[in-house]
C-alpha cells in the first residue's frame, strides 16, 4: 500500500503532466503557468483547502491584473511615479499578508500585478494580452487540480486534521526539548524554525475548522472539543515564543526551571484533552481561560507588538523592491526586466518568514537552479514527441515531493516546482527552443535578488534586536 507522502506526489504530478498537455493541446503561449498554478493549490494537502486558496488565487489574479492595466495606463510614462504606485502596494499586500481569510489574495494580487506590468513592457496592449493569457492559464490549472484532487485519493478535511494535530503535538514537544537545551545553552540555531513550523500546522488547524464539515462526522459532533485544542495550541506556542525571547536576552523573571515545568504541565494537558475524554477537555479549557485573566493587562503589549512587526515588514520589503528597481533603472543588466520581478516576490514573501528560513530559500534556489540547469542542457534537447517532454515534468514533479515530504519541507517543494517551470520554460514553447544563456541569466538574476532580500532581512532582524 502506496504512503500518504507517495500518493501525494503522484497526484501533483499528474496535474502537472495533465495541465502542460492540455496547454500545449490548447495551444497557449505559456503553459508552465497552468503547472505553477496547481503546484501552488497542492500545497494545501487537501481538496476542499485548495478550492478555497484557488478562490483567493482568482481573487488576486483578477484584482492585480485590474491593477496592472491601470498603472500601465496612467504612468507608463512616469517610471518613477509608477514604481511609487507599486511600492504602495506592496506595503499594503505586505500589511494585510497574515489576514488569514483574504492574505493570500494580497499576496497573489500584488504578485499578478507586477508580473502583468513589467512582462508587459509598461505597453497596455502587451499587458493586456499576458493579461488574458494569465486568466486563461489559471483556469486550466484550477479545473486540472479539482479533477484530480476530487478523484484520485481524495484527502478528507477530517483525516488532515486529525494527522495535523498530531504533528502540531510532536513539534511542541520537539520546542519543549530546544527551549530545554536554550535554558542551559542560551543558544539554539534551530529553535526559530521550529516556532514557525507549529505556527504554520496552528494555522492550518483553525484554517480546517473554518471549512464546511459535512463530510466529517466526529469533526462536525466535536468541533467545541477541538476549538479548545486549537486554541491551547496557540497559547502554549505564544508562551513558548515569550521564554525563548527571556531565555536569550536573559531577562527570565524567577527560576528558569519552574518556568520549564509550566510549559511542560501545559503541554501534558494539552496532550490528555487530545486523547482523553470531555473531563480533560474542560480541565484544558478553565486552565487557560484562568490564565487568559491573568494576562489582559499584557494584550496592549500584544497589539504593539505586532503593530511594530507589521511596520518592520512594510519596511523589509520596501528596502528590497527598492533596491532591486534601482538596479533595474540604473544598471544596463541583460535580462533586466526580471530584476524588479524576482525582487517584488521576494520582498512580498521572504518578509514574513523566519531568518533561519531565508538560508533555506537561497540553499534551495541554488541546487534547484543546478540540477535543471543540467538536465535542460544535457536531456531536454534530445526530446522529440509530446510524451516526452510531459514524462519529464511528471518525473521531476514526482521526485520534488517524494522526497521532500514534511510540512516544515513545503518552501523546497514550492520553490523546486517553480523553478523547474520557469527555467525550462523555452521547452514549453510552441516552437521550442533551447539557449543555455535564458535559464542561467535567470539563476544569476535569482541569487542576486535572494541575496538582496536576506541583507535587508538580516539588516532589520539585527537593529530590532
Amino acid at each position: 500500500m502506496l504512503s500518504l507522502p507517495i500518493k501525494e506526489a503522484v497526484k501533483i504530478s499528474l496535474c502537472v503532466g495533465i495541465a502542460i498537455a492540455l496547454a500545449l493541446f490548447f495551444q497557449l503561449e505559456k503553459p508552465y503557468w497552468a503547472a505553477i498554478t496547481v503546484i501552488v493549490l497542492a500545497s494545501n494537502e487537501t481538496f476542499g483547502h485548495g478550492l478555497n486558496k484557488s478562490r483567493n488565487r482568482l481573487i488576486g489574479t483578477i484584482g492585480g491584473i485590474f491593477l496592472a492595466l491601470l498603472l500601465v495606463s496612467f504612468f507608463a510614462q512616469t517610471p518613477i511615479v509608477f514604481l511609487g504606485c507599486l511600492l504602495l502596494l506592496l506595503a499594503v499586500s505586505v500589511w494585510f499578508a497574515d489576514d488569514l481569510r483574504y492574505g493570500y489574495a494580497f499576496t497573489m494580487g500584488f504578485t499578478v500585478c507586477t508580473i502583468v506590468a513589467v512582462m508587459g513592457g509598461f505597453n497596455g496592449e502587451a499587458s493586456f494580452e499576458i493579461a488574458v493569457l494569465r486568466i486563461q492559464e489559471n483556469i486550466l490549472g484550477v479545473l486540472v487540480y479539482s479533477i484530480i484532487y476530487r478523484f484520485v485519493w481524495p484527502l478528507s478535511t477530517e483525516s488532515l486534521f486529525f494527522s495535523s494535530v498530531d504533528s502540531a503535538l510532536n513539534s511542541v514537544y520537539k520546542i519543549e526539548k530546544e527551549i530545554n537545551q536554550l535554558a542551559v545553552n542560551a543558544n539554539d540555531e534551530n529553535i526559530e524554525a521550529s516556532l514557525f513550523d507549529a505556527q504554520l500546522l496552528i494555522t492550518k488547524l483553525n484554517d480546517l475548522l473554518t471549512m464546511p464539515l459535512s463530510a466529517s462526522y466526529k469533526l462536525q459532533n466535536e468541533k467545541k472539543k477541538w476549538i479548545v485544542i486549537v486554541n491551547a495550541f496557540s497559547h502554549v506556542l505564544q508562551h513558548s515564543k515569550n521564554m525563548v525571547k527571556q531565555f536569550e536576552s536573559d531577562k527570565s523573571n524567577g527560576d528558569k526551571q519552574q518556568q520549564l515545568n509550566y510549559l511542560s504541565q501545559e503541554i501534558k494537558m494539552l496532550s490528555n484533552a487530545i486523547h482523553g475524554e470531555k473531563l480533560e477537555v474542560n480541565i484544558l479549557a478553565n486552565y487557560w481561560s484562568h490564565e487568559s485573566i491573568k494576562l489582559q493587562h499584557s494584550k496592549p503589549i500584544v497589539k504593539a507588538n505586532k503593530l511594530k512587526l507589521k511596520i518592520n515588514r512594510v519596511i523589509r520589503a520596501v528596502a528590497i523592491a527598492s533596491t532591486c528597481y534601482g538596479a533595474w533603472i540604473y544598471f544596463a543588466l541583460p535580462g533586466s526586466v526580471f530584476i524588479p520581478m524576482f525582487g517584488s516576490i521576494l520582498a512580498n514573501i521572504t518578509v514574513t518568514l523566519p531568518f533561519a528560513m531565508i538560508k533555506q530559500v537561497i540553499l534551495a534556489a541554488f541546487l534547484w537552479g543546478v540540477v535543471f540547469l543540467l538536465q535542460y542542457i544535457f536531456i531536454m534537447p534530445a526530446f522529440t514527441e509530446l510524451w516526452q517532454l510531459v514524462g519529464f515534468y511528471i518525473i521531476n514533479i514526482f521526485l520534488i515531493w517524494a522526497l521532500f515530504p514534511k510540512p516544515a519541507m513545503m518552501l523546497v517543494r514550492l520553490l523546486g516546482g517553480n523553478l523547474l517551470m520557469v527555467m525550462t520554460m523555452s521547452a514549453l514553447q510552441l516552437t521550442p527552443s533551447y539557449d543555455i544563456n535564458t535559464p542561467l541569466l535567470l539563476l544569476v538574476i535569482l541569487m542576486i535578488t535572494v541575496t538582496v532580500a536576506r541583507f535587508y532581512n538580516q539588516l532589520f532582524m539585527l537593529k530590532s534586536n
